[in-house]
């Protein structure tokens, strides 16, 4: 937009001066920041552009995923194109007319989505292919707030515009390397998300698997804003404690994920109330060990007063009744009791030793 304004003042006509060739003035790049419902090939050329990024804005996500391939079929590979933009693969386009080539391409989606939508959009194929795990979600508690005189100031709208222009108008490349500490907070949470992923149903694999990407774009995030608060002052190590932050981050919209999968991923419709709440119990705890007795006192807290179970031996049952069904839930393993224990993966029927391990209790 700068670089536009300062073309139109060059081109206006200034009667105090000669003429000068207005031809030699060079109309600068189509830069844009926002987009909406572009082409694949539109978008390409927004991108090269726009080195610096973009943001695709759909008040209604469905938009975009609707629209993949409507305009050539299923042969113009706009999906996949989606896909590589995650990890900034260069794009090369050929056509008759011209090349357009984009080195390294960044583009941001950003979007809502009814729930009752969630599930009909993002189908079996947006989790197999990964699309659907590239997604940061935010699921909204069902918690209403009162209205209260706290409103968004010209103070913190101030703070916001003078750290993204100060970024915008950046124009050197910066590199950022994790500390030792920070390299160990890293290192010990890329294990935890392989055993995650180990544990997981094969939908739910490339939630944690992308996450580890995400929490190293938050260090860096985060490393900047503590720099434009002078907060850091080594401009080109990322610390511990920002690695903590970006983990602790990243486990929260992993959380998110969890949520979404379990309360909107495609099911069996036979599934009964009871087993949906032993299923949400046991995502909401966000544990990748449970003792049972933690599942008992979360899952009474979602039923009515009328159907709350009160000791561990009846609710094992239910929770057998839910390992019996085909379903897919995030992994844990339940604690029964001491000594006992049995696996709640709900990838399956559950083994001779599951069986075993309910009816100890």
């Amino acid at each position: 937009m700068r670089d536009l304004q300062a073309y139109n003042q060059q081109k206006a006509p200034n009667t105090s001066k000669p003429k000068t060739n207005t031809k030699s003035i060079l109309l600068p790049p189509n830069v844009a920041l926002i987009t909406t419902d572009p082409t694949i090939e539109a978008l390409i050329g927004r991108l090269k552009d726009s080195p610096k990024g973009m943001i695709r804005f759909n008040d209604e996500i469905k938009v975009l995923l609707d629209g993949f391939d409507k305009y050539k079929g299923k042969q113009s590979g706009e999906l996949e194109i989606y896909l590589s933009l995650f990890n900034s693969t260069p794009i090369k386009v050929d056509r008759v007319e011209k090349t357009i080539f984009v080195p390294n391409p960044f583009l941001c989606l950003l979007g809502g989505i009814q729930p009752q939508k969630l599930r009909k959009s993002f189908t079996t194929g947006t989790f197999d292919d990964g699309f659907c795990a590239r997604f940061l979600f935010y699921i909204k508690d069902d918690i209403s707030h009162e209205l209260n005189r706290n409103e968004w100031t010209d103070l913190d709208n101030n703070t916001w515009e003078s750290l993204i222009n100060a970024l915008y108008d950046y124009n050197q490349v910066c590199e950022y390397s994790l500390g030792n500490e920070a390299w160990e907070v890293f290192k010990k949470y890329s294990g935890h998300l392989a055993i995650i992923a180990k544990y997981s149903p094969n939908r739910f694999k490339g939630f944690p698997e992308k996450m580890e990407t995400y929490s190293l774009r938050f260090a860096g995030i985060i490393h900047v804003l503590r720099l434009f608060h002078e907060i850091e002052v080594d401009t080109e190590i990322i610390s511990k404690v920002t690695m903590e932050k970006a983990v602790e981050l990243s486990n929260y919209f992993l959380y998110q994920a969890r949520k979404m999968f379990e309360v909107y991923s495609p099911k069996d419709s036979s599934i009964d109330n009871d087993s949906r709440y032993v299923m949400e119990s046991i995502v909401n705890i966000n544990q990748i060990i449970a003792p049972i007795a933690t599942i008992l006192i979360q899952f009474n807290s979602l039923v009515d007063s009328s159907a709350v179970i009160k000791t561990e031996k009846t609710f094992g049952k239910l929770v057998y009744k839910v390992m019996k069904l085909d379903v897919q839930v995030f992994s844990c393993r339940i604690m029964a009791g001491s000594y006992q224990w049995y696996s709640a993966r709900f990838m399956g029927r559950p083994s001779r030793r599951d069986v075993t391990n309910f009816r100890v209790m």
